[in-house]
Parts: C-alpha cells; structure tokens; sequence
C-alpha cells in the first residue's frame, strides 16, 4: 500500500469517526429526555399524600353544603303541603259559610274521630301524603294516633275561651297563624295557644289552670307542643288568609298588653 493510499484511509477513518460521534451526541439528549420521562410516570407518596389532603379539605367544605340543600328542599316541600292544605281549608270555608273546621279533643287521632280537620278535608285534600313534614320522622306514625304533621290552632275552636269560629272575625287574617308543625310527640290535631301565657287575663278570667297547663319552658319555647325547631332553627305555618312561610319562634311569639295581644302572631285578637 502506497503513503498515499495510507493517507487517504486515515482521513475516510476519521470522517467516519467524526459523523458517528456527532450521531452519538444527537441522540444523547433524546435519551437523557426519554430517561426522566419515564421516571416521571407515577406519583410520590408527597404527591399522594398532598392529593389526599387535598380532597378531604373539598370533602369537610361541600358535605354541609349538600347536607343544607338537601334539608332546604324538604323545608320547601313542607311549606308546599301547608300551601296545598290552606287551598283546602279556604274551600272548607266557602261552603260552610265561612266557618272553620273542627278539631278533635281526644287522645289521638283515630277514624272514628270525624270532627277531626283531618277527616273533613279530605274531600278537599285527597291525599294523606301532604299531611306528613318530609322531616317529621316521629315515632308516633302508623300507630294510630299520629295523622298529621301540622296542627291547627285552637283559637279557631268552639271551645277556645273566646268566639273565633269564623272567618270574618279575624281581623288581620295574614297575621294569624292557622296551622303550624305539631310536635313530634303529640297524639292531637291542634294546639292552644291561650294555655302557653300564664300572663294573659283570660287564663284567670276563664279558669283555665284548672284545664290546661302552659306548655313552654324557662326560654319562652313550646317544647311540648310545637316543632319550633324543625327545619334549620325555623318552622313553617300557614296563616289564616292562606299564606305559608318559614319563621323562628322569636317573630313570632310576642305580647302587647296595650292591644290585648298575649300569645304573639298565633292570637286571633290582634287588630
């Protein structure tokens, strides 16, 4: 082999070396890149941990919040039920001359009850299932002695100790409360407010501690005879025009000797 010759091959060998080498360095990042890549396909226990934290902090937020909506759409479908029965007593009151319906003072609330406004309206209700708060989960249902959720008050009775028996002689029937969430222990279709106020002067007048007995406690609540509670604090009645609506006992319970006014926006004396 010539010098020549010699030469020339060294020369190809190092092109060829060169342009390998350049490849090599070309591809080394690409390699490198693919390497982290792949490293990167999983979470570390951190990340895991971090995630988890995460979603119990969302889960402690939007539980309550699922937990009020769900409690704000039986609150609604309780005052639906009240809206639907005051269609029911106005039409009572249409064609009896404007008189109220009856209550029944015995022990429970059993078929052969008839005066009970349970029973009279059901030609106007025809349906049992607007009788029962979505929240009224009382022990007392299916046991013959609990056929509502709402009790009528008893101002609107023959037998109150003053004449309230028709409509005309309310005299601010929006600010009357005609119906109202019965406690989850009571066995009766009404509640009566003029035993609640030992201060009114018709509890002396009409002999009434011989008869009846107040039903609040030390904070001015009818823990015996109301659901003053039920519904976030609040409760929903149904006045005697016909509205519905949600209220707390503070509101509502009041007294105003001036007027004559002694058992709050349940007493049918307000002018």
């Amino acid at each position: 082999m010539s010098v020549q010759e010699s030469v020339d091959r060294d020369k190809g060998q190092n092109v060829l070396d060169t342009v390998i080498v350049s490849s090599y360095n070309k591809a080394k990042p690409r390699r490198q890149k693919a390497q982290m890549t792949s490293k990167k396909t999983g979470f570390t226990l951190i990340e895991l941990l971090v995630v988890i934290t995460i979603i119990s902090i969302l889960a402690a937020i939007l539980f309550p919040v699922f937990a009020q909506a769900r409690e704000k759409s039986r609150q609604i479908a309780c005052i639906s039920n009240l809206r639907q029965l005051s269609l029911a007593f106005l039409q009572y009151e249409q064609d009896n001359d404007e008189s109220f319906p009856l209550v029944c003072y015995t022990t429970g609330i059993g078929t052969t009850e008839l005066s009970s406004w349970t029973i009279t309206l059901q030609p106007y209700i025809k349906s049992q299932g607007i009788l029962r708060c979505p929240d009224d989960n009382s022990n007392l249902w299916g046991t013959d002695t609990r056929y509502s959720s709402y009790a009528m008050n008893a101002w609107m009775t023959p037998n109150a100790p003053k004449e309230y028996k028709i409509l005309s002689q309310i005299a601010l029937p929006a600010s009357v409360i005609y119906l109202t969430e019965n406690a989850s222990t009571s066995t009766v279709d009404h509640f009566p407010p003029y035993c609640w106020n030992t201060n009114d002067p018709i509890y002396a007048e009409e002999g009434m501690s011989n008869w009846c007995t107040s039903s609040l406690d030390a904070s001015g609540h009818p823990t015996s005879a109301l659901a003053w509670n039920l519904h976030q604090g609040g409760f929903n009645s149904m006045f005697v025009d016909g509205h519905a609506k949600w209220n707390q006992w503070s509101r509502v319970w009041f007294q105003n000797t001036a007027t004559g006014v002694y058992e709050g926006n349940f007493d049918p004396r307000q002018q």
